[in-house]
């Protein structure tokens, strides 16, 4: 076995007894020898000044920048595994199979994009996951067989990755990434590939059930088949508890998130709005996205080969998968089964919120791809939002109208919004590097005793207009909520608003 240049094991071969590739008892070897295999290190030994500062933990006496180099190496590899997974993609035909599976001709352009991002988005997450890490490591790292749990060794890795890609030891001794990176990322990504199982689509699929839903088995329970089998027999197959899980976690997120936005002494909206965010959720197209892309559901036929001319119904592939959802919870652990389910909705939320922002809605309700985002899922995405007039007049159920704010910044809003839906129906559009020299000023009258609010106009540089005369009520529910009225007394037009 190849040692460093001062490693005692180096300097007496007597030491070494057997053919057994072994690691080096020493740590520094050990940690030179996984840095010359597998992270473009050409040098003959590690300087012990930096192992003693790089590679020493704060628990182990160190300063503190062996954590930093973990955070730091963690994303490097996340931007490493990115760029790698791209350049699978462009070239990948699975993805445009997805995106012409999933929506029609006139989005398919859109979607692929969608597509594509979410194709790297799940190849970065196994190339970064601690448990791949960790058994990458073990498998192939020397110095990883000393380290005990996941987490410390996963970042013993990225330690390594930082340290190489930013040439601590030189640049004299540190091989371009570009001869030793790809090797890498190939290898973290295939170490933990199944092969046992006769069929490489079942061995995908229990991996990527060992992925989303922490399966701790290396084969199919009958459980898992029968998911995949009685497609019509939703209550046998726990479709129904599948559901009403996603339901559940969808509801509980959803309040919070209301809370954390307008504050928790509003238990009734709260409410209300997690019930309507999570049908929202349960209705999208998330699931049918993620059981295509993410786990080839429409593809995968248990004891058969992958057949791209044969695939499922994507409502087969949405059953099953809220079938394994239910299925797996059934048979996980409670201490595991809380996290992975947070982490599976946490995925299947960003999936919604990238095909809202990508536009491609379909069979939703929503009309030409106009998009109207919840108030507080921009928040999420950190996304500008908009009042418009539809919304500002919008009137909630009789119970809740007593929880309504009565502050004037509603009515102002109101206002502006009126002013420009009337503005721009009035005023020519102009060039925009014209500058408008016919601001208009708005008087605004509102009286306090009768709700009601005038808004004056003056529009006389308009005299030559034709006489208008508009009235329009808007109701909600039967109840006559705002009254419009434009007309021209003489020759200076007047809007009136009555709320």
């Amino acid at each position: 076995m190849e040692h460093e240049d001062n490693c005692p094991w180096n300097r007496d071969q007597g030491l070494v007894t057997t053919p057994l590739r072994r690691p080096c008892e020493v740590r520094k070897c050990a940690v030179w020898k996984d840095l010359k295999t597998w992270f473009g290190y050409t040098g003959a030994s590690l300087s012990t000044l930096a192992f003693e500062e790089i590679f020493r933990d704060v628990a182990h006496g160190g300063s503190g920048l062996y954590e930093r180099m973990a955070v730091e190496g963690g994303n490097l590899l996340r931007e490493t595994s990115r760029a790698f997974a791209a350049k699978k993609a462009e070239s990948n035909l699975f993805v445009h199979y997805v995106a012409k599976l999933l929506f029609n001709r006139d989005r398919q352009k859109k979607a692929l994009g969608l597509i594509k991002q979410l194709y790297i988005q799940k190849e970065v997450t196994i190339m970064n996951d601690s448990s791949l890490l960790d058994y990458f490591a073990k498998s192939y790292l020397s110095a990883a067989q000393f380290l005990i749990s996941p987490r410390s060794v996963s970042n013993y890795v990225r330690v390594l990755l930082s340290f190489s890609m930013n040439e601590i030891a030189g640049q004299d001794v540190h091989k371009p990434p570009r001869e030793w990176l790809s090797i890498l990322l190939q290898h973290i990504y295939h170490s933990q590939a199944f092969k046992h199982l006769s069929c490489d689509s079942d061995n995908m699929l229990l991996r990527d059930l060992y992925i989303f839903f922490d399966y701790q088995y290396d084969y199919f329970l009958p459980r898992i088949r029968e998911c995949f089998d009685n497609l019509d027999d939703t209550n046998r197959c726990t479709q129904i508890s599948g559901e009403e899980l996603l339901i559940s976690f969808a509801s509980r997120y959803f309040c919070e998130l209301y809370k954390a936005h307008h504050g928790s002494d509003c238990e009734v909206l709260a409410n209300e709005f997690a019930k309507s965010q999570a049908r929202e959720f349960i209705q999208s197209k998330c699931i049918e996205v993620f059981a295509c892309v993410f786990m080839r559901l429409h593809l995968v036929f248990i004891g058969e080969e992958v057949d791209f001319t044969t695939n499922r119904p994507l409502q087969d592939c949405r059953t099953i998968f809220i079938n394994l959802v239910g299925a797996c919870w059934s048979i996980s652990h409670k201490e595991t089964r809380n996290i992975w389910m947070a982490n599976l909705f946490q995925t299947l939320r960003q999936v919604q919120l990238s095909i809202m922002m990508h536009g491609i809605h379909d069979n939703t309700g929503y009309i030409n791809d106009f998009l109207h985002l919840p108030q507080d899922a921009a928040h999420e995405i950190e996304a500008p939002s908009t009042r418009t007039v539809a919304n500002m007049v919008y009137t909630p159920s009789p119970e809740l109208r007593q929880y309504l704010p009565s502050s004037t910044e509603f009515i102002e809003n109101m206002f502006k919004g009126t002013m420009n839906f009337f503005t721009q129906l009035c005023t020519p559009n102009k060039a925009a590097d014209v500058i408008n020299d016919n601001e208009l000023p708005i008087h605004v009258e509102y009286d306090n005793d009768s709700k009601d609010a005038n808004i004056r106009i003056p529009l006389s540089r308009l005299g030559n207009m034709e006489p208008v005369k508009y009235h329009t009520v808007l109701k909600s529910k039967g109840e006559r909520i705002m009254e419009l009225a434009v007309s021209t007394n003489n020759s200076v037009p007047r809007l009136d608003v009555s709320i």
